[in-house]
């Protein structure tokens, strides 16, 4: 009778759950887990080029954006090099290192490089010849402007000289007056750092120093930087 009670009880069970199964009422924890979208965090960015003293935002990006708990975390593998405020790197000394942002609640994370430049300035003037560059700067196809820092550097990378922005007549322009210690005929590479990109570009064609100048007020020399 125990027998035949016990039976008829392990029948119903296995019976409740196919019906279970089969209304979707109970379903497989590792089904559920290999439907799940998975966790990731990404940089818009994953190089990045400041200049001392210096501040930029970079943007994140967390998927999927529907969980919770969506709080990351900023690290510096070198904080001579890069600190943070908040989500905001600042730009404290010369040289390269790696930021980290972290969603510790999913184990993501993600990496960018960054770059930190000295102030390009001049450390001597005292060269006897030099040469005028009155030109017309475009940077990512727009004006140059006051967070448009263009400098000349020869080929130990020593910068020949930094461009000021200027109007005379109406006219808006930058003046790039170039040094050398010799007069001698140096290929100089011209760059720009664009504070609000953070980044620096350079012309495709280097210029050559001469005794003469480049461009005139009334003949801007075009300079364009990507």
């Amino acid at each position: 009778m125990k027998k035949d009670v016990f039976g008829l009880y392990s029948l119903s069970l296995v019976a409740l759950l196919s019906l279970l199964t089969s209304c979707g009422e109970l379903f497989d924890a590792d089904e559920e887990k290999a439907g799940a979208v998975a966790a990731t965090v990404t940089l818009d960015r994953t190089e990045i080029d400041l200049m001392v003293g210096d501040e930029f935002r970079i943007g994140v990006t967390l998927k999927p954006d529907t969980l919770k708990n969506n709080a990351v975390f900023w690290e510096s593998a070198d904080t001579k090099v890069i600190t943070f405020k908040t989500d905001t790197l600042q730009a404290v000394g010369a040289g390269e290192t790696t930021v980290t942002v972290s969603w510790p609640d999913q184990k993501v994370s993600a990496k960018a490089t960054v770059n930190v430049l000295p102030v390009w300035q001049m450390t001597t003037t005292e060269y006897p010849y030099d040469m005028l560059i009155f030109a017309s700067v475009t940077v990512n196809g727009r004006a140059a402007d006051k967070d448009c820092i263009v400098a000349a550097f020869d080929s130990d990378e020593n910068i020949r000289g930094v461009g000021q922005l200027r109007k005379d007549k109406d006219i808006d322009y930058m003046l790039l007056r170039i040094y050398s210690p010799d007069g001698e005929s140096d290929n100089l590479l011209l760059r720009c750092y664009d504070r609000k990109r953070a980044l620096v570009s350079e012309t495709e064609v280097p210029i050559t120093f001469s005794a003469n100048s480049l461009g005139t007020l009334s003949e801007l020399y075009k300079m364009a930087f990507k």
